[in-house]
Order: structure tokens, then sequence, then C-alpha cells
């Protein structure tokens, strides 16, 4: 059975180095330096959190927690999904009907 080398685009290489060199030097149980999620982050404001997790073999969740400590900018409120117009007060209302064929009901 042949090993596959795993293909890492472009954009992830340096930072895909930089934590496989960690993989390879840290003790079990070592958390990943905070420079290195600091990297990990700014990679992934550009490509995406699930992408970039991915291509680096890391959990999306985490990404995902990093980024936002790292201050990811959230995107932009848009406008009010409801607005509430108050007609004026009116002393009487009426109200017509007509047949489906337009003339008046009732009358």
């Amino acid at each position: 059975m042949r090993m596959q080398i795993a293909v890492v685009p472009r954009e992830f290489r340096a930072v895909y180095d930089q934590l496989t060199r960690w993989r390879r030097t840290r003790r079990p149980g070592m958390p990943i330096p905070a420079p290195l999620w600091a990297a990990i982050a700014a990679v992934a404001r550009r490509h995406g959190a699930t992408r970039t997790a991915h291509a680096l073999g890391l959990d999306s969740h985490k990404v995902k927690t990093v980024m936002d400590a790292e201050g990811h900018p959230r995107a932009a409120p848009g406008p009010p999904a409801f607005v509430e117009v108050v007609a004026p007060e009116v002393s009487s209302i009426g109200v017509e009907t007509e047949r489906a064929v337009g003339y008046p009901l009732g009358g």
C-alpha cells in the first residue's frame, strides 16, 4: 500500500510548513504556540476557516474560535428586517366589498 503525499494549496504552504515543523518537534500534549495560531488565523481570514482547517489538518471549530479571539471582523449589520409604520389616528373607517364580477355586495 502506497502512502499518499498531501497536496497543499500554495496559499497555505508557508503556514503548513511551520505547522509541520512544530508537529515534528513538539512533545505530546503540547499546545500549538500563540504565534503559530496567529499565522493560522491570518490565513483563515483570507481563505475561510473551514478551507484553512482542512488544508492544515486542524479542527475547523478551533480555527474559527482562534479567528474570533484574534479579532476577526464580523460583517456589518444590514438594514433592519422589520420596520413598523404607525398610521395617524382615524375617527372612522369604511370598508367596501365587491363581488368577483366587480359590483358592490348588498346594494
